[in-house]
């Protein structure tokens, strides 16, 4: 695929998580798009597999496969985002091991305050580009401005985040700002995301990368600047019975002059382990709809009716597991589980994933 003079290419994929790497292979057609492009970017969604114990929280501790880093920077990967609410699931330990095992990348919003804090450059030819990584607040999130020692990922809402964009744009002659954020399981962003992703536009960010919510959500330009609210996953190696959820989306930014002149999605599929480009008309038209849902009069009642249908299947059943509450709502076995956590149950502090 022949690359025009003096075009950057930016290719960023969603979320990737596997914990058998010999399994997922890449289709010709990927490739080349890797190939072509200057950047690629995703986010690394949990901490290699170490000896530690599991951090103890609500919902899964996942580690991947001691292999995922060297596969991804073989198979073209630059820049990896590590703000994200499963960094820490090993604890410091498995976010170090994590960090060193990736030998060619840039990381972002990952280490010390400072680290997972600061810009990230990379010199292109005449251009630099800037990133920066966010994570919305779970646990591993980094609050702190004086401990320089604890390891884990920048918080989207520091108060630090803004004063940070507007000198980061000044050095930089593109700047892109990926988000870890939102709801899950959800094809709509709620209002709140929509509006703070928006301030980073106008505080100078020249694309906004979302993350997160495991299934592609819609885009919008503003001021002719790109917001992707949710990529979904790249590769996500746990069974769900969400109908996206192995479908995400390739954003295919490129820029002359520093200034952006195509954007372009491709539809990928995870086609059990084979992620490839998905051509089908319908998915092409579902993920064109997305965008159409956010910019109608129907965005609010859609997102009203998304919300109240996810307390009902999911939230409120979260809720009776974190506080050991009982309930026959979800059967029988469910009310059993949660009265012999109710009896014997140790009280401890958890942190919901």
């Amino acid at each position: 695929m022949a690359q025009e003079k003096d075009l950057l290419r930016l290719l960023f994929v969603g979320d990737f998580y596997s914990n058998d790497i010999e399994k997922v292979s890449f289709s010709s057609e990927l490739e080349r798009e890797i190939n072509a492009s200057n950047i690629v970017f995703c986010n690394f969604e949990a901490p290699i597999k170490i000896d530690n114990i599991a951090t103890q929280k609500v919902g899964p501790s996942l580690a991947q496969s001691v292999k995922a880093p060297d596969f991804l920077e073989k198979k073209g990967f630059n820049v990896i985002g590590l703000a994200n609410n499963h960094v820490a699931d090993f604890g410091q330990e498995g976010i170090l091991r994590t960090m060193e095992s990736f030998q060619h990348s840039l990381l972002l919003g990952v280490g010390t305050f400072e680290q997972a804090y600061s810009l990230k450059k990379v010199k292109i030819g005449e251009n630099t580009i800037g990133f920066l990584a966010f994570c919305h607040y779970e646990f591993g999130i980094l609050d702190n401005r004086d401990d320089n020692k604890t390891l884990g990922s920048a918080w989207i809402n520091h108060p630090c985040v803004d004063s940070l964009i507007e000198e980061s744009k000044k050095t930089v002659d593109l700047l892109i700002l990926v988000a870890h954020a939102g709801v899950e399981d959800i094809d709509l962003p709620l209002p709140e995301w929509r509006e703070r992703y928006k301030s980073f536009i106008h505080l100078g960010v020249d694309a906004v990368i979302g993350m997160h919510p495991h299934v592609p959500q819609g885009w919008e330009l503003i001021n002719g600047k790109p917001i992707f609210y949710s990529l979904g996953n790249f590769y996500f190696d746990m069974h769900s019975d969400i109908p996206m959820w192995n479908r995400g989306l390739g954003v295919v930014l490129e820029y002359k002059n520093n200034t952006i002149v195509n954007i372009s999605i491709l539809n990928l599929l995870n086609d059990h382990g084979v992620i490839r480009v998905d051509k089908c008309p319908e998915i092409n038209e579902y993920v064109k709809s997305l965008s159409e849902r956010i910019s109608n009069g129907s965005y609010m009642s859609s997102l009203n009716n998304l919300v109240l249908d996810l307390w009902d299947n999911v939230y409120e059943k979260y809720l009776f597991i974190g506080t050991n509450g009982l309930t026959l709502k979800y059967g029988l076995n469910f009310f059993l589980k949660r009265l012999y956590g109710a009896l014997f149950r140790k009280k401890e502090c958890l942190y919901f994933c």
